[in-house]
Parts: C-alpha cells; structure tokens; sequence
C-alpha cells in the first residue's frame, strides 16, 4: 500500500500541475477570445460562445476544489451575470468587466485568510517548503498585504482601459503586460526572499543552490 501511494504522489502532483497551467492559460486566452471573437460575431454572439465555453469549466473547477455554496455563487454567478448581460444588452463593456472581477475575488481571497489566518502567502509559503519560522509568517503576512494592494490597482487600471482607451490596448494589457507584471514581482520577490531569509522557499530553487554550492571551483 505504500508502495501504491509513493507511485501516486509524483502523478497526483504532475497532474495538479497540468491542470494549474491548464486554467492559467485558460484565463490568460480570455481577452484574446473576446478580441477575436468580437471582430468576427458581435457582442451577443461572443457572450453566448464565451459562455459555453467557459463556465462549464469553471462550475466543474469549483465542484473538484469543493468550495463552499457561497463561494460558487459568487464566482461563477459574477461571471455568468455579466456574460449574461453582455449578451442580452450587446455591450462589450460586460465583457471586459471579467478580468476586474477576477482580480477583486482575488483581492478578497488573500483579503480574507487574513481575517482567518494563515494568510494566502502563508498557506503557500507552507505547500512549498513545510515549516516555516514566525518571522517568515510576519512576512507572508506583509506580501499577502502587498498582493492585495496589486489587485486593487490592477482592477482599478483595467476599468480605466475599459472606459477611456481601444479595445486593443485593453486585450494587450490583460493578455500580455499584466502577466508580464506579475512574472516580473514574483521574480524580484523570490530574490530578495534568498538574501532576507537565507532561502528561496521553493524546493527546486534551494536545492539547484545546494548543488550549485558543492560543485568544486577550479583553481587559476
């Protein structure tokens, strides 16, 4: 039997890793597929696509990570709404609305462990490297902090798009450079991690420094 469960670990860790990146490349093709969509069918016709496309997937995500009655309805209900809208009004607005809202559930996940810790940083910070010291969890607790900041922003930025600049800057911004944002502070996060703490927290990285560390440097 345990033979059977060390087998099923690596899988079961590969798969949720397939389908992590499965849903982020989902959500990362969304304002692409509005883009397309809306150049070639209209606005109702894209609602309706985008909506039977998408919310299956989510409704399925929701039931597999067994979230809470309230926390679906939120989720998939916001989105559904605005689809919905979307399609009956035949305002693109609605559309684009997506991505904010994403961002504010967000903002209120990471929001929320704070009022019932761990914080979001934390739990991660826990997946990845098991037991971390107090002084590690007073900063988890600042980065969850500093996340939510970024999601407030970033919400607050894409509505400015949505109102006052093309569609095209909107479907760059949301496809491309907010990502690139969030590439770029998990980046600059995970180095000063290294220098603040002595380690980056994340297996992969701390062992390919052990590794780096025993390998003999030749003498000039």
């Amino acid at each position: 039997m345990t033979r059977n469960n060390d087998r099923k670990g690596p899988v079961t860790r590969i798969f949720s890793a397939l389908k992590a990146v499965f849903w982020f490349l989902m959500f990362a093709a969304y304002p692409f597929a509005v883009y397309w969509s809306l150049e070639r069918f209209g606005t109702r016709a894209a609602s309706l696509l985008i909506m039977l496309l998408l919310l299956p997937g989510l409704v399925k995500r929701s039931i597999t990570y067994r979230q809470g009655g309230l926390t679906v309805l939120a989720q998939v209900g916001g989105i559904a709404l605005l689809l919905a809208i979307a399609a009956l009004s035949g305002n693109q607005v609605f559309l684009q609305q997506v991505p904010v809202l994403i961002s504010l559930f967000l903002l209120a996940g990471f929001g929320w462990t704070l009022k019932r810790p761990p914080s979001m940083i934390e739990r991660y910070a826990r997946l990845m490297a098991g037991e971390i010291t107090a002084r590690e969890a007073r900063y988890c607790n600042r980065l969850t902090i500093m996340w939510m900041a970024f999601f407030f922003l970033n919400s607050l930025f894409i509505e400015i798009l949505i109102l006052e600049a093309s569609l095209e800057a909107w479907t760059l911004y949301v496809g491309l450079i907010g990502y690139l944002i969030v590439g770029f502070l998990i980046t600059v996060e995970i180095v000063y991690r290294r220098f603040r703490f002595g380690r980056f927290a994340v297996p992969f990285l701390d062992r390919l420094e052990q590794r780096i560390r025993k390998v003999p440097q030749i003498e000039k």
